[in-house]
C-alpha cells in the first residue's frame, strides 16, 4: 500500500499554461510536508499490524523465500488485546492511505507577472480553457482584449458573471456596462455601517477591491491585477493560477456573495 502511495504521489503530473496557451507538464515533488504526518502514521500502522507476539508497533521481521510473513501462534492471534490493538492499526493505516492518495491536489500552477509580453496572452488563453462557467470579481474592467475574450466564451455557451466596483464602472473608459449586454453583471455598492446603510460621519467606504476570476468552479486566477490597459501595459502586476480546492472554492463562495 505505501509503495502504491508513493507512486501516486509521484506519478500525477502538474500542468501550467505556456506562453503559447499550450500545456507544460512538470513533475510534482513525490512528498509535500503536509503529506509528511500521513506518511509517518501509514508506516506505523503497517508495522503494527505485522507485528508477532506484542501490541508494541515494531518493524516487520524478514519474509519467507515464498514473501509471505511468518505466522504468529495461535494464542497469540487469539489474545483479544492483541487483536483489538491491530484492529485500531489497521483503521490508521487505511486513514493515512486515504489522505496520501485521495486527498486532491492542483492541477494547474502558474504565475503572471505584468507589463510582459507573454502575461496577457497566457491570461487569455487560460479564460479561453472555460468549458461551463467563468466568475469574474474585478475592482475595474477597461481591458478591451478580456472583454473579447469573455463575450467569444458566452457565445460558445459559457455562463458568465461578473462583479465589479460601481464608482469605476463609471469612470472614463470603464468596459463594465459592455459586458451586460452577454453577462450576468453586477455593479456592488460601496458598504457603509450607518443608520439605513448611509455613510457614517467620518466613515471611509468599504469598497468591492477584489481581483480575481474562477473558471469552472476548479481554476483559480487572483493576485493584484486589475483588468485595466495600465495593469496590463504599464503597471507592475502580478496573477497566481492555481486548481487547490480549498482556494477555488472560498474564492467562489465570495462571487456567490
Amino acid at each position: 500500500l505505501l509503495e502504491v502511495a508513493a507512486a501516486s504521489s509521484s506519478a500525477a503530473p502538474s500542468e501550467r499554461l505556456s506562453g503559447d496557451g499550450t500545456d507544460e507538464a512538470f513533475a510534482t515533488p513525490p512528498t509535500s510536508p503536509e503529506m509528511a504526518p500521513a506518511a509517518a502514521e501509514a508506516r506505523r500502522g503497517w508495522a503494527a499490524i505485522v507485528m508477532k507476539g506484542t501490541s508494541e508497533p515494531r518493524s516487520p521481521g524478514p519474509r519467507s523465500p515464498g514473501g509471505a510473513i511468518a505466522e504468529e501462534s495461535p494464542a497469540a492471534a487469539a489474545d483479544p488485546k492483541e487483536c483489538a490493538a491491530r484492529l485500531e492499526a489497521a483503521g490508521r493505516l487505511l486513514e493515512a492511505v486515504q489522505r496520501l492518495c485521495l486527498v486532491p491536489r492542483p492541477t494547474f500552477r502558474d504565475a503572471l507577472f505584468f507589463p510582459h509580453a507573454s502575461a496577457l496572452e497566457r491570461l487569455l488563453a487560460l479564460l479561453r480553457r472555460a468549458k461551463f462557467t467563468i466568475d469574474v470579481c474585478v475592482y475595474c474592467v477597461t481591458e478591451e482584449r478580456l472583454v473579447a475574450a469573455l463575450r467569444e466564451k458566452a457565445a460558445a455557451g459559457v455562463a458568465v458573471r461578473i462583479v465589479s466596483d460601481e464608482d469605476q464602472a463609471f469612470n472614463k473608459g470603464a468596459a463594465i456596462f459592455k459586458t451586460a449586454a452577454f453577462a450576468y453583471t453586477v455593479v456592488d455598492e460601496p458598504l457603509h455601517e450607518g443608520a439605513n446603510g448611509r455613510k457614517a460621519e467620518g466613515e471611509r467606504e468599504k469598497r468591492m477591491h477584489h481581483k480575481f476570476c474562477v473558471l469552472d468552479h476548479r481554476i483559480l486566477a487572483t493576485g493584484s491585477f486589475n483588468w485595466t490597459g495600465a495593469a496590463s501595459s504599464r503597471n507592475c502586476e502580478n496573477i497566481l493560477v492555481s486548481s487547490e480546492p480549498k482556494l477555488v472554492s472560498a474564492r467562489s463562495s465570495a462571487t456567490d456573495e
